[in-house]
């Protein structure tokens, strides 16, 4: 039993169970459940490894061999062919790429990864808007688009009602992390297609949304909430960064955490220390 270790024990014993849940290839699965030294079910996954490699390296405090190994293997088109994100993977990147004794090597696999993911729920106008996009007022007028929608939600509370149901539930939540995830690669490297990303990413996110208590499910809330906070700050946009704030404590106060699922309070209690390491640090 978990309440039986000791608080160093424990991040132990869960990297120890997390080392186990890998497929034939060596590549972290997902959805394993394992007792003793066998694991069932679960299913390949090209993109569930890097929440599990970022909290070793915190746990272990450096980057030993196997770590840059699995690294390498999901730059190998071999063994991994695409990675498809629809969680936090390029933030847990970008914390292993600045995490203090990263290598060089580190550093060049982990960006590496990150600008190579491909986002599976943009449709083609989405992409042609992101990459394609020569009018620089287009970002400037999807920006004021999206601020009137914030707004309109979060703080006159006057918003369309959708049935969102399926498919449709399944995209909006890729949308919420898309958020967070466009937002840490303009962070990153200070490309416009990646900001223009964050803004359609929002934009389409608040298109199927509706909800009249103005909840999320499922963490996306908060990936969502990173998201614009961490923009709100690179782009000295306090409104982006009042949004944000504003939806992660709706999150945190409104939500019964008997039914929240394991990615929603992870994503939450990752913002948390995120939000109490910058308090502490002012």
């Amino acid at each position: 039993m978990v309440t039986d270790l000791s608080n160093p024990e424990i991040p132990k014993k869960l990297v120890d169970v997390l080392e186990k849940q890998r497929d034939k290839r060596g590549v972290f699965s997902e959805n394993e459940v394992c007792t003793g030294d066998a694991c069932i079910g679960g299913s390949s996954s090209n993109r569930s490894g890097f929440s599990v490699m970022d909290g070793e390296v915190k746990y272990k405090k450096n980057f030993d061999k196997n770590i840059v190994e699995d690294l390498k293997k999901y730059t190998d088109k071999k063994v991994v062919k695409v990675i498809q994100s629809n969680y936090l993977l390029c933030n847990f990147l970008y914390d292993l790429y600045h995490y203090p004794n990263a290598s060089e090597e580190v550093k060049s696999l982990t960006e590496k990864i990150c600008f190579d993911v491909r986002y599976e729920f943009l449709k083609v106008e989405d992409y042609s808007l992101v990459y394609d996009a020569k009018d620089e007022s287009n970002t400037t007028n999807l920006l004021d688009k999206d601020l009137q929608k914030l707004e309109m939600i979060l703080i006159k509370n006057k918003i369309k009602i959708n049935n969102i149901t399926g498919n449709d539930f399944d995209i909006l939540k890729k949308y919420g992390y898309f958020v967070s995830e466009f937002a840490i690669r303009y962070k990153w490297k200070n490309n416009n297609e990646d900001y223009r990303g964050f803004l359609v990413s929002l934009d389409r996110f608040l298109d199927l949304y509706g909800d009249k208590n103005n909840k999320f499910n499922d963490g996306e809330g908060c990936g969502l909430a990173w998201g614009l906070i961490d923009m709100g700050e690179y782009k000295q946009m306090p409104e982006l960064k009042k949004y944000g704030q504003l939806i992660y404590y709706r999150e945190v106060d409104e939500k019964d955490i008997n039914k929240m699922t394991v990615r929603h309070m992870l994503t939450c209690g990752l913002l948390a220390d995120k939000l109490n390491d910058k308090k502490n640090s002012n």
